[in-house]
């Protein structure tokens, strides 16, 4: 009975494993400063595995994104892409979309994690001038200026 529990545990801890070439890099460390993924600009409509947004801000020139996912066997990667075109309005709008890749993790745990991204190519064109960002995951509107 022990070593069939123990084979058990043993098949279960190794099929939950990641995998060097499944892991994507989230942040990495230069000159022990963290380097956080830039937001991208991007007309093509991407598909999202489903995810919970439970919390978002800027601050200063990164947004930042709590996230909840089911998953908890491979590590999953998130995009954050901006619309090419921005509105002509005061302030001028840029929709933006947070995007999930589950690389078919097939777990059912519940995953929490903070995500950052670097988010000024999402400006108003480099201007030191405010733009609006409309998340569309969430419905929420956030102001912006680069600094």
């Amino acid at each position: 009975m022990r070593k069939i529990l123990l084979i058990s545990f043993v098949t279960i801890l190794f099929s939950c494993s990641i995998s060097q070439k499944e892991k994507p890099q989230l942040e990495t460390k230069e000159n022990d400063k963290i380097i956080y993924p830039e937001a991208e600009l991007s007309d093509e409509k991407s598909e999202s595995a489903p995810f919970n947004i439970i919390n978002t801000n800027i601050s200063g020139n990164y947004m930042e994104f709590e996230v909840e996912y089911s998953g908890g066997c491979k590590e999953h990667d998130f995009k954050l892409i901006g619309e090419k075109n921005i509105t002509k309005t005061q302030p001028p709008k840029r929709k933006i979309t947070l995007i999930h890749n589950t690389f078919d993790d097939r777990c059912k745990s519940i995953v929490r994690k903070k995500i950052k991204f670097s988010i000024s190519v999402l400006s108003n064109n480099g201007k030191l001038k405010p733009i609006t960002l409309e998340l569309i995951n969430s419905n929420e509107i956030f102001s912006y200026m680069y600094e």
